[in-house]
């Protein structure tokens, strides 16, 4: 269990869609690539990298909107 001391990133973290978590943990904590990712879960290397880009952007957004 990962433990946050950020509650916004936490939140923000927990409200992406599984595969986009996923994607998110696997690319950062696994350091595996977009093509290892794409051979995985059958989707293409685009795909991958499309989910590990919203994944960050809804971060950003959530913990941005939290600040106000």
């Amino acid at each position: 269990e990962i433990d946050f001391q950020n509650e916004a990133l936490e939140r923000a973290i927990w409200n992406l869609s599984d595969r986009d978590r996923y994607v998110l943990f696997a690319r950062i904590l696994e350091e595996r690539s977009y093509e290892e990712l794409s051979k995985e879960l059958g989707i293409a290397y685009k795909g991958v990298a499309a989910a590990y880009i919203r994944a960050i952007k809804k971060i950003r957004k959530e913990i941005e909107g939290s600040d106000k």
